[in-house]
């Protein structure tokens, strides 16, 4: 009797055991897994260990490959940049006059079309760059006209893509006159810096258009009133 009792005790705790080997057991959360847990979890820890040996040999290795070789692109592409910023000191690279040079002529024909469609008066004079670039000089722009019209007018300038002005120390005061439409009238001027401008065998730099009289002085030495303002 005893050792049927004894046997059936041991069915009993074997079958037991096989069923937790199988699906596992949990009781007052205490958890014994599964065998097949178990592996899983071996597998994921197999996975992760290869991904980490991965990540150390292979993309590691790369990741900081790229990163140095965009280093180094980057400090190749900053001397290009500052060897083009020292243009005077670099053979290689021509003078910033030769990229593009404007005809004086040119440039008073074209600033002065805008100045007469926007009905304004107009002082141009030429002077020495004030950044002390070699061979560019500083645009001086002088004149008298409604707030609108002087508004439209550097609009048109500074939109222009031949010119490629940019508009600096702008400054705008009231005269204290009127024009026949009752409109305050405005003196104005303002610079455009560092233009490459073709002075060779011109005898002025100044050029005066009025618009109230409908004409426009052209840049000769017989033109009245004008005066050379600099020197090259």
């Amino acid at each position: 009797m005893k050792k049927i009792i004894l046997i059936l005790i041991i069915l009993i705790i074997s079958v037991f055991s096989y069923a937790i080997v199988v699906n596992g057991f949990s009781i007052s959360g205490v958890k014994i897994a599964s065998l097949q847990e178990i592996k899983n979890k071996n597998n994921e820890l197999d996975n992760k260990i290869l991904e980490l040996d991965t990540l150390k040999n292979k993309t590691y290795p790369t990741t900081l490959s790229d990163l140095s070789a965009a280093g180094k692109e980057l400090i190749s592409t900053k001397n290009e940049y500052l060897s083009l910023v020292d243009i005077g000191e670099d053979s290689n690279i021509q003078d910033i006059s030769e990229y593009k040079k404007y005809e004086i002529e040119v440039l008073w024909v074209e600033i002065g079309n805008y100045a007469t469609e926007n009905n304004l008066k107009l002082n141009l004079s030429i002077a020495e760059s004030s950044t002390g670039t070699p061979n560019m000089s500083d645009i001086i722009f002088e004149g008298s006209g409604e707030y609108n019209n002087i508004s439209d007018f550097i609009a048109d300038i500074e939109k222009d893509d031949k010119l490629n002005f940019t508009i600096e120390d702008f400054e705008l005061e009231p005269t204290g006159t009127q024009n026949e439409n009752s409109r305050s009238i405005l003196n104005y001027k303002f610079n455009v810096r560092d233009v490459a401008i073709n002075l060779d065998n011109i005898k002025t730099t100044n050029n005066t258009i009025d618009n109230t009289t409908n004409s426009t002085n052209s840049t000769d030495s017989s033109t009245q009133n004008n005066t050379t303002n600099t020197n090259k």
